[in-house]
C-alpha cells in the first residue's frame, strides 16, 4: 500500500513513486462515479499510472514498437472506460460508434482516459474505432473494437453461455 498526495491509499506497484504522483484526469461519470487518472514517477525511470479500474508500469511511449494508441475498453461495469496510452505526436483521438457518431477526446500528458455514455451502450451504436489524429488532423493510426466483445457492455438479459456463466453480448 502507498499513499497518494491527497491521503488515499492504493496497492501500487513497488515501483510506483506515489509521493510524487499527480492527478492529470478526474471528472464525474453520467451516473455521478468519480473517474480519476493519476501518473507518477517510476523509480529507475519511466512512468506508473492509476485509474479507476487498473494501474500499471509500461514501458516509455516514445520506445520503440510501443504503439500509437495502447489501451482499450475497461467494461463489464457501469460505467464502461476507454482508456488509452498515447504517443507524443497524437494530438487528438477520435471515437466512432457504429451509428455514425463521433466525439473528440484530448490526450492529457499522454493518456485518455473517458467514458463510453449509456447513450452508447445499445447494439447498433456501440464504439467501433479510436483514431488517432496528428495536429493537422491526418490519421496517424486506428484501434478497432468488436461491439459484439462479450461481457463489456451491459444488457438487460445475459446470455447463457454454458457451466453457469453468463455474459452480456
Amino acid at each position: 500500500m502507498q499513499t497518494l498526495p491527497d491521503g488515499t491509499k492504493f496497492s501500487l506497484p513497488r515501483r510506483a513513486d506515489a509521493a510524487n504522483a499527480r492527478k492529470i484526469i478526474d471528472f464525474r461519470s453520467t451516473r455521478g462515479n468519480e473517474i480519476y487518472l493519476w501518473t507518477m514517477p517510476r523509480t529507475g525511470g519511466g512512468l506508473c499510472y492509476l485509474f479507476n479500474r487498473g494501474e500499471g508500469c509500461p514501458p516509455s511511449e516514445s520506445g520503440a514498437g510501443f504503439p500509437t494508441l495502447n489501451g482499450g475498453l475497461s467494461g463489464g461495469a457501469d460505467p464502461i472506460l476507454l482508456f488509452l496510452q498515447t504517443k507524443p505526436d497524437v494530438a487528438a483521438v477520435e471515437l466512432r460508434y457504429q451509428n455514425g457518431d463521433s466525439e473528440r477526446v484530448m490526450p492529457v500528458d499522454g493518456f485518455v482516459l473517458t467514458e463510453i455514455t449509456p447513450a452508447h451502450y445499445a447494439q447498433g451504436r456501440r464504439l467501433a474505432s479510436a483514431v488517432a489524429l496528428d495536429r493537422s488532423g491526418s490519421t496517424l493510426d486506428t484501434e478497432r473494437f468488436d461491439p459484439q466483445s462479450m461481457g463489456v457492455y451491459p444488457c438487460r438479459t445475459p446470455k447463457k453461455l454454458g457451466y453457469g456463466v453468463s455474459a452480456c453480448p
